[in-house]
């Protein structure tokens, strides 16, 4: 795995029997509904969790297209205007908050604090090619897939 700065994950299963353990990771990582994504860290605790619920969710590195959609469809707290939330983050457009997220200008605590911690998608157009029961080394959809995230992303933005 690469050492860049934030991870963007993706929920592609719903909740079916699984285990209160599992849960209680997917509630921690702001990722209870399928088909919403999140902005993490990369750090050793978060890609441990991510590890633990990989049957459920794909992730991958973020690059400023991927940030880009993402922040296109962020919804702020109380309802308020996309505008008036990034100029509250002291940028004046999505892909200034793009490039700033990437190089650590702004972190995700400041953009939690204006935005919703969780971006909802739609299910992917045209389907997904592969599984989502199997991890991708095993030709499936789910677990760590490094760039490729980018592509699921824009199936579903």
């Amino acid at each position: 795995m690469n050492s860049g700065l934030l991870l963007v994950a993706v929920r592609l299963r719903g909740p079916s029997e699984n285990s209160r353990e599992t849960e209680h990771t997917l509630r921690l990582l702001n990722l209870t509904r399928a088909n919403w994504a999140t902005l993490l860290p990369n750090t050793p605790s978060v890609v441990g969790m991510l590890r633990k619920v990989s049957m459920y969710v794909c992730w991958g590195e973020a690059d400023a297209g991927i940030l880009v959609r993402l922040l296109e469809r962020a919804q702020a707290w109380g309802g308020a205007e996309r505008e008036e939330a990034l100029k509250a983050l002291g940028v004046e457009n999505v892909s200034t908050l793009a490039d700033k997220l990437l190089r650590g200008e702004v972190s995700l605590k400041d953009l939690k604090s204006v935005f919703k911690p969780r971006f909802r998608l739609h299910p992917p157009k045209g389907d997904l090619r592969r599984s989502i029961k199997r991890q991708y080394k095993q030709r499936g959809e789910t677990g760590y897939v490094g760039r490729e995230i980018e592509q699921l992303v824009s199936l579903m933005c």
